[in-house]
């Protein structure tokens, strides 16, 4: 038996019903990528890996992809390029709009990630540096990806992540206590 706040770390996913005030919680155990099993693609993901099911399931969606068609590299820092990439791929966004366009003196208009960054930085949800600079090949560190997906939480109207608050149900808020809510 999992507590709400066991299952609110474990979740992949929260889904809001707006209209019943609800939160839904996916679980990655709910997920069934029968297309995709990385562990089996992908020499370095474990099947038993507790992070197998959610990669398996953002490769399903086109968001993530290994660094080889045999190696994911889970140990491997994330850029700050490449997370503007996972988002403009969640995000379905047709990237062929920014093709071209650069708003930071270190991203080439050829290179393979400056329409990502272009749709990222005209959505707001990257700002850059002073210098004009995006650094777009530096570690994304644990501040930025929370001040970007709050951001794009906020540009999405997402009510999950919007100003820490959530809306829940009687019957959840009586299981958690005043400072998880």
């Amino acid at each position: 038996d999992m507590s709400w706040e066991n299952a609110m770390l474990e979740a992949t996913a929260w889904v809001v019903d707006q209209d019943n005030n609800a939160i839904t919680l996916v679980s990655p155990d709910e997920i069934n990528d029968v297309n995709v099993n990385v562990f089996e693609r992908y020499s370095d993901v474990a099947e038993n890996a507790w992070y197998q099911k959610f990669v398996s399931h953002l490769t399903q969606l086109g968001v993530v992809q290994g660094i080889s068609e045999s190696e994911f590299a889970p140990q491997r820092n994330v850029t700050r390029a490449e997370f503007a990439t996972m988002l403009a791929l969640a995000d379905e966004v047709d990237l062929s709009v920014y093709q071209g366009i650069t708003s930071f003196q270190d991203v080439s208009e050829n290179s393979w990630y400056a329409p990502q960054i272009e749709w990222a930085y005209q959505q707001g949800l990257i700002e850059g540096f002073e210098n004009g600079l995006f650094y777009p090949n530096a570690c994304l560190t644990r501040e930025q990806a929370a001040t970007i997906m709050e951001r794009y939480a906020e540009a999405k109207n997402s009510r999950v992540l919007e100003m820490n608050r959530y809306e829940l149900n009687e019957s959840v808020c009586a299981t958690l206590s005043t400072s998880e809510v």
